[in-house]
């Protein structure tokens, strides 16, 4: 049987992500200037799709990621989350990566997402690109609690609910420079991820906030 685990925040995993706009508002209070948005899509994750042509990944990657073969058959709950969790970190280490150096590849992101969460990386990396923007720094994962755990789902799957901490993050412009961040961005944010068994290995596969953002 799955062990299921409900929060009250947590929203549909199938829900379309929230657009632009209301992702903005939730972590700066209002719609920030051009300049800024790419402070917010950074602390965020943009939830816009890239063109076609940049979501294709790069097969290499600095670092392995999670590739051992899980079987969904007798899967336990502890087991999904553990999994969930560790591919999770790869998938934020791997989105570090990309906007820490635009104009590179995606560094293997194909192992660790599939979807919407595959766009939103690779939207980041193109909209840092045309700014002409980059990261220094990396988020810190400062949880990562289960919300709901669905073992006997086809495929099963985990929704976390992430505290995501980018107090170590700043953003540079086109001459290595911070992009002042707003004041009202908060350093700590909440974020719902889910993540799925998909062939034999543990993908986030969607990304969308609760309705309470503080962590």
């Amino acid at each position: 049987m799955s062990d299921q685990h409900s929060g009250n925040d947590v929203t549909e995993h199938d829900e379309q992500p929230t657009n632009r706009r209301r992702t903005i508002a939730i972590i700066t209070g209002a719609v920030v200037a051009v300049a800024a948005i790419g402070l917010v899509l950074l602390w965020t994750l943009r939830d816009q799709p890239a063109d076609e042509s940049a979501a294709q990944p790069d097969q290499s990657t600095s670092r392995d990621a999670p590739t051992s073969s899980v079987a969904a058959e007798g899967l336990a709950p502890e087991q999904a989350v553990a999994g969930a969790r560790e591919a999770l970190t790869e998938y934020l280490r791997i989105n570090d990566e990309v906007l820490q150096d635009p104009e590179g590849n995606l560094r293997g992101i194909e192992r660790v997402a599939v979807g919407s969460a595959l766009d939103e990386v690779s939207g980041n990396k193109q909209e840092f690109s045309d700014s002409r923007m980059s990261q220094d720094g990396s988020v810190t994962l400062a949880g990562a609690d289960p919300q709901e755990t669905k073992v006997d789902a086809e495929p099963p799957e985990v929704t976390l609910r992430a505290c995501i901490d980018s107090t170590d993050i700043d953003v540079l412009d086109e001459s290595g420079e911070p992009v002042q961040r707003p004041k009202s961005a908060a350093s700590k944010v909440a974020h719902l991820y889910t993540v799925r068994l998909d062939g034999g290995a543990w993908k986030v596969t969607n990304h969308t906030f609760p309705s309470q953002t503080t962590c």
